[in-house]
């Protein structure tokens, strides 16, 4: 985030954990091999662990790299399959459990 935005937000905090969608992904000509870092600010969950087998060095940078256009923002704004199978599997039993404990 640009250094004016994060000035423009009341009580801004930095994120805890930056994942690229390649460190989910398991197949080079999958949806999930792609450069595009994402940044998580997790306030009562633990960080995402990888679970993907790709190391990166085949990462396609269509979305890092994208020109203007009229797609752009909807391509920037596409989320990966592999990080949210993994925000379901890592987090789902923990938010679960935590409603539990607080009921």
């Amino acid at each position: 985030m640009h250094r004016h935005a994060k000035e423009r937000i009341i009580g801004f905090q930095p994120h805890a954990q930056s994942v690229q969608p390649w460190h989910f992904g398991a197949t080079e000509d999958g949806p999930d091999n792609v450069k595009k870092r994402i940044c998580l600010w997790l306030r009562g969950l633990p960080q995402l662990t990888r679970t993907g087998t790709l190391d990166g060095s085949t990462a396609r940078p269509e979305i890092h790299e994208a020109t203007p256009s009229e797609d752009r923002a909807a391509d920037r704004a596409r989320f990966f399959p592999g990080i949210a199978a993994a925000m379901a599997e890592q987090w789902g039993g923990y938010a679960t459990e935590e409603i539990r404990r607080s009921a």
